[in-house]
């Protein structure tokens, strides 16, 4: 998918179970088709980029996107709506904040601190 972000993820109930949907392909099979190291450049979602992706000699898209990049994207986009929202709404502050604002090096180092 390459392009995993809470705009992109979302919810429904089907006989009271709770179903999760990641959406927006329209980039994403282009993406996955080509060989060509990704980095961070096809990526919109820094505060939800894998940390392989974040650091300094890999923001020039010289790395492989991998199956497991996107996995770690889905934890991210988790621990940001755990703490970005409360009860079901978007908080008009909340701790991760400074992720949204920050470019890839900086939320690289904000993440190092929040593990």
């Amino acid at each position: 998918h390459c392009d995993i972000t809470c705009e992109n993820l979302m919810s429904c109930r089907v006989n009271g179970k709770v179903i999760g949907i990641l959406y927006n392909y329209d980039r994403a099979s282009s993406l996955v088709q080509s060989n060509q190291p990704l980095g961070n450049k096809q990526t919109s979602g820094i505060p939800f980029m894998a940390i392989d992706l974040l650091h300094y000699n890999d923001q020039g898209g010289q790395v492989q996107h991998r199956y497991r990049h996107d996995m770690e994207s889905f934890i991210w986009a988790f621990v940001w709506m755990s703490l970005q929202y409360k009860d079901g709404k978007l908080r008009s502050t909340g701790p991760l904040d400074a992720w949204a604002e920050a470019n890839g090096i900086e939320c690289l180092r904000l993440k190092g601190a929040f593990l």
